[in-house]
């Protein structure tokens, strides 16, 4: 993690809370982590498919409206 910017809480209630921070990572030394577990490949390869078909659908939606 490199810095932690805007942080702001809100109470919600009694006992109840909100918290927001934007945290910035070093996006190679979080990418090499990612890659050398290793076990994240399925994961990665799944996350990839449903992109491309929510990607497709929401293509197919646009052509349908735009026609």
């Amino acid at each position: 993690m490199q810095a932690v910017h805007d942080i702001k809480s809100v109470a919600m209630g009694p006992g109840v809370a909100r918290f927001k921070a934007e945290v910035a990572f070093h996006p190679t030394a979080l990418g090499l982590v990612y890659l050398q577990t290793g076990a994240n490949q399925a994961e990665l390869l799944r996350s990839f498919q449903i992109a491309r078909c929510e990607w497709l659908l929401m293509i197919s939606n646009w052509l349908l409206i735009a026609s």
